[in-house]
């Protein structure tokens, strides 16, 4: 399901941006639905910067105090916060598997 959210976004995106111009409410805020379906859809090295061009054109248009630009930081502050921790986990769960720990109940060591 969210990859089908994914492309009818981008065909939405594609037709806004090129009927309305750069100012228009929707020009900015079809990138920033774009971006929410990638993290739904467990995309967010497509939906980090997304939301952060998004943020600059709401910055520029909206200003830095608006209810949406406000929405719009704290949403890619959250999208990088999930990918340095699954980045991390990864990394731990490397170290872990090239130590020959595995898990069985408690932690016990390879023979």
């Amino acid at each position: 399901m969210p990859r089908q959210a994914v492309s009818k976004y981008k065909v939405n995106l594609a037709g806004r941006q090129r009927v309305l111009d750069a100012d228009h409410y929707d020009t900015f805020t079809w990138p920033y639905l774009l971006a929410y379906a990638y993290e739904v859809a467990g995309d967010l090295d497509r939906a980090i910067p997304l939301y952060e061009a998004t943020l600059i054109d709401m910055k520029r248009v909206l200003g830095a105090d608006h209810p949406d630009t406000l929405m719009s930081r704290d949403n890619l502050a959250y999208a990088r916060i999930v990918t340095s921790a699954n980045r991390e986990r990864a990394s731990r769960s490397e170290v872990v598997q090239k130590s020959g720990v595995t898990k069985r109940g408690r932690w016990r060591f390879r023979r």
